[in-house]
Order: C-alpha cells, then structure tokens, then sequence
C-alpha cells in the first residue's frame, strides 16, 4: 500500500477579500463559512473513509454512505469521536467542532436582514445574529481544528502502511 497525504486543501489559510459592492457582504461572508467548513467535512469523511474501508472501496463507500442524505454531519462527528477519542486529540475538539457546525448552519440556513451590515435572521431562534462576529468566531475555532483533523487523517494513513 502506497503512502498517501493528504494535500490539496488550503491548509488552513484563510482568504479575507472585502467586497467591493457592501450588498455582497453578507453572502460573501456565508459563502467563506460554507467553503471552509467543506473542508473539515472532507476530511472527517477521510479519516472515516481510511478507518473502516479498504482502499479499492474508498469510493463506493464514499458514494454510497458519507454521501447519502440520511448520513449527516452529526452523524459522522459523533462517529469520529467514537473512533478518535478527545483524549488522543485535543480536550474541547468536539465542542469547538460542533460549533463550526452551528456556525456553518446559521451562515447557510438565515436571511439577509440589512442592506447597511452583514446581519442575518437565525431562522430557529428568530434572533439577528452578526455575520462578521460569527465569522471571527469561525475561523478563530477553523485554525485549531483543521490542522488536527490533517494530523489525525494523515496519521491514520501512516499506521495503515505500516500494518500493510
């Protein structure tokens, strides 16, 4: 078996461009979150991939199950903690993931409230939630989660070598 990294990804570098046009700010910002937290997803469903299935079935499993409607992003992280316990990572990594979660959920699931700021309506909560403080937020939890998710990832695949 072949050494594979992971690569291709961003590396947790984050891109701030300010729009030009302030009425593309809000989904600018939600774009940015959505994005972002892609990334993370994929590489949960790497470590999952690489954890429960041999390599001529990476993409069948990926297809069939982590991509299914029913297999969601709760699903997957309580999964992974299963697998890949608190105490082998970082105390607090599911809480600070789970929050990207929530982040991800209000940037991609509220509505635009103010032409003059990225405020958008929580649908849940009916609450206006300001997209920039939440977008801090995101990438200040983004910057200590992804590189330890690439560590878990990239260190799964080491141990599968050397058992092959």
């Amino acid at each position: 078996m072949k050494k594979t990294q992971i690569t291709g990804l961003n590396k947790g570098t984050i891109i701030n461009k300010e729009p030009t046009n302030p009425n593309q700010k809000v989904g600018q910002i939600r774009g940015r979150i959505i994005d972002y937290y892609i990334q993370i997803e994929l590489l949960i469903n790497a470590f999952l991939t690489n954890y429960f299935v041999l390599e001529n079935k990476h993409s069948d499993f990926l297809t069939k199950f982590l991509y299914d409607d029913f297999c969601s992003t709760g699903l997957k992280i309580r999964v992974l903690e299963k697998l890949l316990p608190e105490n082998k990572i970082v105390r607090g990594f599911y809480v600070e993931l789970r929050r990207l979660t929530n982040i991800r959920n209000i940037a991609a699931h509220s509505y635009p409230m103010s032409l003059n700021g990225p405020i958008v309506l929580e649908t849940r909560k009916l609450e206006s939630k300001d997209l920039r403080v939440l977008e801090e937020e995101f990438f200040k939890i983004y910057k200590k989660v992804f590189p330890l998710l690439i560590d878990a990832v990239n260190k799964l695949i080491e141990d599968k070598v050397k058992m092959s």
